[in-house]
């Protein structure tokens, strides 16, 4: 089936607090979804003279432009980032860099900070994450069949390397972690899927 994929943009202003301008470090990377993307030029010229870099996506269509599949690692210098849009879902991504996240919703017109606590409590999660993989000796590996996500080989060979513990394979299009507890055996999960599956619903993949 074709499928025909048509841009929504955000029509008012964005106009960035002074308090905001004022609060953000000297390197700031700006990311955002697709619904305020044609806006980053005006917001990179409030921030000046600041040292501005655009979020390179592997998928996206736009310098700048941040999507739920994305590996959210930066190689980039920075000492923070400022994600424009409404909610936590691709912030939240970011503190995988272990740098503050600035939020700006043009909706509310308000803005908030992703900081050292919200990035401790990340990395402790993933930590209780890895132990329970390590100790398990179930292993579920989640596979999805939608185009971009689709990564069976990748499932099929760390199942070989995982010979010391008994390997499931679940392959699906849509990926509902509520299904997952229909296997109740399975004391770990693997997701080779979209990475923002397990960053979603860091608790229930324990």
């Amino acid at each position: 089936m074709e499928v025909l994929n048509i841009e929504a943009h955000y029509q008012g202003e964005i106009k960035l607090p002074k308090s905001l301008i004022e609060e953000l470090p000297d390197k700031i990377m700006l990311a955002t979804t697709v619904q305020y993307i044609d806006q980053l030029p005006k917001i990179q010229s409030q921030l000046k003279p600041k040292e501005i870099y655009l979020f390179t996506s592997k998928h996206g269509l736009h310098p700048g432009q941040i999507l739920g599949c994305d590996s959210f690692k930066i190689q980039k210098d920075i000492d923070a980032f400022l994600y424009i849009g409404d909610g936590l879902f691709h912030p939240k991504a970011l503190l995988i860099n272990q740098k503050p996240v600035y939020i700006y919703n043009p909706l509310s017109e308000k803005y908030n900070k992703l900081s050292a606590k919200d990035i401790n409590e990340y990395r402790i999660k993933k930590k209780v994450q890895l132990s329970k993989f390590l100790s398990a000796d179930k292993i579920g590996i989640i596979v999805s069949t939608k185009p971009g996500q689709y990564a069976l080989s990748k499932a099929l060979e760390l199942k070989d390397r995982l010979h010391s513990k008994e390997v499931f394979l679940f392959i699906a299009d849509n990926i509902d972690l509520n299904e997952l507890e229909n296997f109740p055996f399975i004391d770990a999960w693997v997701n080779t899927a979209c990475p923002r599956i397990e960053l979603l619903h860091i608790d229930d993949l324990n």
